[in-house]
């Protein structure tokens, strides 16, 4: 949901997580910090930090895709509670601007929540800025608000692309965000996240729920550790073809439903 990052993407899929209480326990937490520049405005690759630029040094491919549609189930249930599309807006070098919107249903059906997002992201997996806006006209008790967050700092170890089973990758970096409605240009708060990257497999022929072939995709296991000692692992897939990230999940998975090139 950068999820998260968080990734394109971790901090969007945060949110999701929490509105349900499906979050376990290491859901990424903040600190309270000193007045810091934050970015204004909607996320754009020319707004990147150069500390954020120099992650593209993780080697993710330009993405070929333009639109991804994608179902959201609770793994404890199996059963779509609703649907997020992604936009793919614009492209840098190594990264995209992308736009998100959610809908899905809670509380038996009773509750439905919407969320839009923007974020400038490597491989839809990894968020560097991004906004966010979450809302429950039905049911305001479960879920609202807006968030802010930008990668100011960052390094990164290891090698990720072009992907292989065994490839390993970490980066560290920190976040400065604000959760308040106002775009003030100041963080909130700070913190400091360790993420690593595993590829565990590969999936030769990989097909979307509507039988469109994908090709080749990679399940690439992630740990993510802030810098509160709160720990939380979670699963994505890559596609080689795409340039992007296929799918999704921890307790909520998101699995593709189709997608326009």
């Amino acid at each position: 949901m950068i999820h998260a990052a968080q990734t394109g993407g971790v901090w969007r899929r945060e949110v999701l997580l929490i509105v349900l209480a499906l979050c376990v326990a290491g859901c990424q937490s903040t600190r309270k910090g000193p007045r810091k520049p934050l970015f204004v405005g909607d996320p754009k690759v020319s707004e990147l930090r150069s500390a954020a630029r120099a992650l593209a040094g993780l080697g993710a491919p330009l993405p070929t895709v333009k639109r991804l549609r994608f179902a959201m189930r609770p793994k404890a249930t199996g059963k779509n509670i609703g649907e997020a599309i992604e936009t793919l807006q614009a492209f840098g070098e190594g990264h995209a601007q992308l736009l998100e919107e959610t809908q899905y249903r809670i509380a038996g059906g009773q509750c439905n929540i919407s969320s839009r997002s923007q974020a400038v992201t490597v491989g839809g997996f990894l968020s560097l800025l991004e906004t966010a806006h979450i809302w429950s006209p039905d049911c305001p008790q479960m879920a609202g608000g807006r968030d802010r967050r930008e990668v100011v700092d960052a390094r990164a170890s290891g090698q990720l692309f072009p992907l292989k089973v065994g490839n390993q990758a970490a980066v560290h970096y920190t976040v400065h965000g604000s959760d308040g409605e106002e775009d003030t240009g100041f963080a909130t708060y700070e913190e400091v996240v360790d993420e690593t990257y595993q590829v565990v497999e590969r999936i030769g022929s990989f097909k979307a729920a509507n039988g469109q072939s994908v090709g080749e995709v990679f399940r690439i296991h992630t740990n993510l550790t802030t810098s509160r000692g709160k720990k939380r692992a979670y699963e994505f897939l890559f596609s080689t073809a795409l340039g992007w990230r296929v799918g999704y999940g921890t307790d909520l998975e998101a699995i593709l439903i189709d997608y326009v090139q």
